[in-house]
């Protein structure tokens, strides 16, 4: 047998206006935030990085295994065992 949902929820409870939070205050999302914090004074900047000597790349690097690997679709068995590979 269905039953309405209507039927299963509790019923809503009217509440008297004076109860209600006054619209001052609500939450807006301005009085939400924090108060800003004060601008810090600005730090001298360090040299980047990049100032120092780079280190030469060594072109003799073999490549990672997987880049040249053609994709693989599994399909596993409920527990987990693999059951074909394409």
């Amino acid at each position: 047998m269905l039953m309405s949902r209507r039927g299963c929820e509790a019923p809503r409870k009217a509440v008297a206006p004076e109860k209600l939070a006054p619209p001052e205050k609500l939450a807006t999302p301005e009085k939400a935030r924090s108060p800003e914090k004060p601008a810090s004074p600005e730090k001298p900047r360090t040299p980047e990085k990049a100032a120092s000597p780079e280190k030469p790349r060594s072109p003799e690097k073999p490549p990672s295994p997987g880049k040249d690997l053609p994709p693989v679709l599994l399909t596993l068995s409920r527990r987990g065992k693999i059951k074909s590979a394409l």
